[in-house]
């Protein structure tokens, strides 16, 4: 990973097919395991491996800066496979940054990205998504994980008069 990895951009990226769980409220760390466990045993039962895992905080609590409340889990799969789990990932536009800490941190990262799409003229148009793998890293302070943080955005409109 390189040092320019860390810093946010705006790109644009295609839709993709996902298979994912809601989790129910009230959201806690509890409800989230047991939902990623279940997402990893459908994985396991469609004989999938290497897929990227994926979280996901809704735009609102995005922006109440809430973003330990993970409303899904689930995982990426390629065009070729169907099944009756199946749903989208709208494409489009996207702010990025590349979260290399721990989890307790994972909210000065969502803050950075926040900054930088009102800093570029945009504002968050949706759910985030969080990409990581499997493995959980010890780091001094706790456990963490390489997760690449994506959240849609639309340009802001400006209104002449």
């Amino acid at each position: 990973m390189k040092k320019g990895d860390l810093e946010p951009k705006i790109l644009r990226m295609p839709a993709k097919k996902v298979i994912s769980l809601n989790i129910e409220e009230p959201f806690n760390y509890m409800k989230f395991d047991e939902a990623f466990l279940k997402i990893m045993d459908i994985k396991r039962d469609l004989n999938l491996e290497d897929v990227q895992i994926f979280a996901s905080v809704e735009a609102e609590n995005i922006l109440l800066k809430k973003v330990e409340q993970v409303k899904k889990v689930g995982f990426f799969i390629e065009d070729s496979i169907e099944c009756d789990m199946l749903k989208c990932i709208n494409g489009g536009l996207y702010a990025k940054i590349m979260h290399k800490d721990t989890w307790e941190n994972m909210g000065k990262t969502y803050e950075k990205l926040c900054r930088f799409i009102v800093e570029e003229g945009y504002q968050v148009a949706g759910d985030s998504i969080e990409v990581f793998n499997e493995t959980t890293v010890h780091l001094g302070d706790g456990e963490g994980a390489a997760v690449e943080l994506f959240i849609p955005v639309k340009k802001v409109s400006v209104e002449t008069t």
